[in-house]
């Protein structure tokens, strides 16, 4: 059986930290190699039948099942502030911005600074906006900061970048009780301005310039700290994780030891099972305790 050894990648940050990816070991058995090589074949057929068909299908599926109205595929392009104010929906666009402003003070995620209070040294990111048609209709606009402007060692620690998500097993795992419980009830949840939730865990500070749409709210020659970290910084998923995972133990959840996405309760003698993608949730869960 071979013995794959994938050798450590070693590098040095811009502060003089050195970052040493761990080595890595696969075994893969023979027998998998041959079931893997043969399932690979097997998907180059199937594509090779189906090409044809999902091509002439395309368009007549974008938005079909949920009555979003949309007739080609370049509507779900994302689309920069520029480009959504240029176009034909730039008023929708508009009111998008304003929610998502309503969503950052919901969660007192930015506090204005005059410039010339900065600290000294203080590294000011820029934003850029996702603004999206989804297949359903709704418009969604996310401001994001440059997370590649931040410096490792200053701004975030590499070891706190990352958030763990549920592996393929769990969920068939759970698939499993659901279908074994015909009473119970599944679930995907979507967390809601979840990044926003996440709370510095290392004392960070950052500030990022006044973003495109939010000048009518800011006067002056100011800045914007961020309270929370928000989408785009390095650690956000992190610090999600983090604010989740410590929420759903007071609820007198558990989590899994083999699996640090997977939170389990027994409540009145009957299971509720959450299991997370980083801000995407399952729940299964019987109808007695929605």
């Amino acid at each position: 059986s071979p013995l794959v050894n994938t050798p450590s990648d070693v590098r040095a940050t811009r502060s003089g930290r050195i970052i040493r990816t761990p080595d890595r070991l696969t075994y893969a058995p023979a027998v998998e190699l041959r079931y893997l090589g043969e399932m690979a074949e097997l998907d180059k057929v199937e594509l090779a039948n189906m090409y044809m068909s999902l091509r002439s299908m395309e368009l007549a599926l974008i938005g079909a099942g949920v009555g979003g109205g949309i007739k080609h595929t370049s509507e779900l392009k994302v689309l920069n502030y520029k480009k959504a104010m240029q176009s034909p929906d730039a008023d929708e666009w508009r009111k998008e911005v304003r929610n998502e402003k309503a969503r950052f003070d919901k969660y007192d995620a930015l506090t204005a600074v005059p410039r010339s209070l900065l600290p000294k040294g203080a590294k000011v990111l820029t934003t850029t906006w996702a603004m999206k048609l989804k297949s359903n209709g709704t418009r969604r606009g996310r401001l994001n900061a440059h997370g590649y402007e931040q410096v490792d060692g200053s701004h975030y620690t590499s070891d706190s970048i990352a958030a763990p998500v549920t592996n393929p097993i769990t969920v068939r795992i759970v698939l499993m009780l659901y279908c074994m419980n015909r009473t119970w009830i599944l679930a995907i949840i979507d967390v809601e301005g979840a990044f926003l939730q996440g709370h510095f865990a290392n004392g960070e500070e950052l500030y990022i310039e006044v973003p495109d749409g939010f000048h009518e709210w800011y006067e002056g020659d100011v800045v914007l700290r961020m309270n929370v970290p928000l989408y785009g910084t390095k650690q956000a998923a992190y610090c999600f994780f983090n604010t989740f995972a410590s929420r759903i133990k007071n609820m007198t959840y558990k989590q899994s030891k083999a699996d640090p996405s997977l939170y389990f309760a027994w409540l009145g003698g009957e299971m509720v099972v959450f299991v997370a993608w980083v801000d995407d949730v399952m729940v299964l869960t019987p109808p007695s305790l929605v």
